[in-house]
């Protein structure tokens, strides 16, 4: 049982706190009021969200993940807070979501869903992207096919791979073809920050 009072987390948060019920996951709305209250309470302005979805994630469906994401928007504009969402490969452990690791160190952020609107992005506007880390599973196109039309596109385009496969496995297409990184998941924040780093120097 979860019981008793606050423990000073946010405002949403302590006010589910002291309802007493049966441990269970957290319905969707308790989801979107914890996560934006904590936003909120920061100070924040803009949020990254990234919401990993597959067997093995808290979300299990595309349906669900896109019913989430409503939720969050619809939250994030009555709150005031701009709000970019990324609905993801589950593969990586709940929590270990990029989008809140890249809103961290600083970055803007443009988000694309799967790897069709990846490439659609970057024809939009080729220059205003300088690095692309990609996900080798996505729908519609994978991280092979994407990472080809971006390169027809934009052939000095810098592209960071991240897979839960091994660096091995996830290569053996992209040999000779000039990618700037791997990232192996689930991978740290410094992981992250290094290889982010080194794709970018000059």
């Amino acid at each position: 049982m979860v019981w008793g009072g606050a423990m000073n987390m946010s405002p949403a948060d302590d006010l589910l706190i002291r309802v007493e019920r049966t441990l269970d996951l957290d319905s969707e709305g308790q989801l979107v009021a914890s996560v934006l209250s904590k936003k909120a309470a920061a100070g924040s302005t803009h949020v990254v969200i990234d919401i990993p979805t597959g067997p093995t994630a808290k979300v299990r469906s595309q349906a669900d993940a896109q019913s989430l994401l409503r939720g969050l928007q619809l939250t994030a504009h009555a709150l005031g807070l701009t709000l970019h969402g990324l609905i993801s490969d589950g593969s990586q452990p709940v929590g270990r979501g990029v989008g809140p690791a890249l809103e961290a160190l600083g970055l803007r952020v443009l988000l694309a869903q799967d790897g069709l609107e990846a490439v659609e992005r970057l024809q939009d506007d080729p220059r205003a992207i300088d690095l692309v880390l990609m996900d080798l599973t996505m729908p519609r196109m994978d991280g092979k096919e994407a990472f080809q039309a971006m390169r027809r596109i934009r052939p000095d385009l810098r592209v960071i791979l991240s897979s839960g496969y091994n660096e091995q496995e996830s290569l053996q297409s992209f040999l000779g073809r000039g990618l700037a990184g791997f990232l192996q998941k689930p991978y740290t924040l410094e992981a992250l920050r290094t290889a982010l780093r080194k794709a970018l120097e000059p």
